[in-house]
């Protein structure tokens, strides 16, 4: 009886040293480095960081950090842009190509101290 494809899959993935480990919540034993780990507890609190928790953490004092509000239309914009990508079922380079400028976007911008 021959392989199906995920049998197949596998095959591949132990010939070319694939591991995958799956969610980063549900690793018990990661096989990473230490120093990482500071690194990808951040990456956790981040994720499970909810919007309406960051948009009831701006106060009276917003006049000061107009910046937050801005903050806040970029991520919705680009949890638009990433859900049809997700819908859509874009490959990595198809998810670049929509999000990208969005996301660089804040990097090329002047902050004035």
């Amino acid at each position: 009886m021959p392989p199906n494809q995920r049998e197949i899959q596998r095959q591949l993935m132990r010939k070319y040293n694939i591991i995958f480990d799956g969610p980063i919540d549900s690793i018990t034993s990661p096989q990473w480095p230490g120093n990482c780990n500071t690194i990808f507890d951040h990456i956790r609190r981040l994720g499970k960081t909810d919007y309406s928790d960051y948009r009831e953490s701006i106060s009276a004092d917003f006049t000061r950090f107009t910046w937050r509000h801005q903050v806040q239309q970029r991520a919705k914009r680009i949890t638009k842009i990433a859900k049809r990508c997700l819908e859509s079922r874009k490959n990595e380079s198809g998810w670049r190509l929509a999000l990208e400028s969005e996301v660089m976007t804040r990097f090329s911008v002047e902050i004035a101290w």
